[in-house]
């Protein structure tokens, strides 16, 4: 019966046009994900950890949001000189307890897009400086004057029910890249919350 479903729904959406059956299902998982709230009906939490692989600083904004609720602001966190908030080569953040939403996101194009369009104008200008970019920009340091960019790490999103779920502890790593065309990407695991306790 639940392979026959499954069948029928990707069959229907494929038929459609929209997206592929292995994106149906994704879209599905992520669409039914818990949000983790005791009671029924609040948001849980789950655990964000950012190891820096890095000799750099990065510069990125990280944060969370409902992709389907086209009126919410996402939840962010902000990462660089401008903000106050380092992260030095080879170190690892604090461990941060974030609420759970349909999409967590390191310097997402469509978390930037939610946060230009929804946030008010004087919440807009907290957030607008040089961690406000889409994926991950890394500096070498120095003592005095402006940092030289190392370069970019392209954005990432992790889908919750597909990726993650709540109550689980996500590590994101920031590394070299040795394929594509920027010299960093964001790579990250997932620790269940089973384990966690």
């Amino acid at each position: 019966m639940k392979f026959s479903y499954r069948l029928w729904m990707c069959f229907t959406v494929v038929a459609a046009g929209a997206v592929s059956c292995d994106d149906a299902t994704a879209i599905w998982r992520n669409q039914t994900a818990s949000l983790g709230g005791v009671p029924a009906g609040q948001r849980g939490l789950f655990q964000v950890l950012i190891i820096n692989n890095t000799p750099f600083s990065p510069a990125f904004t990280m944060g969370v949001y409902d992709p389907t609720d086209r009126n919410s602001a996402p939840s962010t966190l902000q990462f660089g000189p401008e903000v106050n908030r380092l992260l030095p080569g080879d170190t690892a953040s604090d461990i941060f307890d974030v609420a759970c939403a349909r999409t967590f996101s390191v310097g997402g194009a469509e978390m930037l897009q939610f946060m230009r369009r929804n946030l008010d104008e004087e919440a807009f200008e907290v957030v607008d400086n040089g961690s406000f970019i889409e994926g991950v920009e890394f500096f070498a340091p120095q003592e005095e004057g402006e940092s030289p960019t190392a370069g970019f790490a392209d954005g990432r999103d992790l889908l919750l029910g597909v990726d993650f779920v709540c109550s689980s502890m996500v590590i994101i790593r920031l590394e070299f890249s040795d394929v594509g065309e920027k010299p960093f990407r964001v790579e990250y695991d997932v620790i269940p919350s089973e384990t966690t306790r």
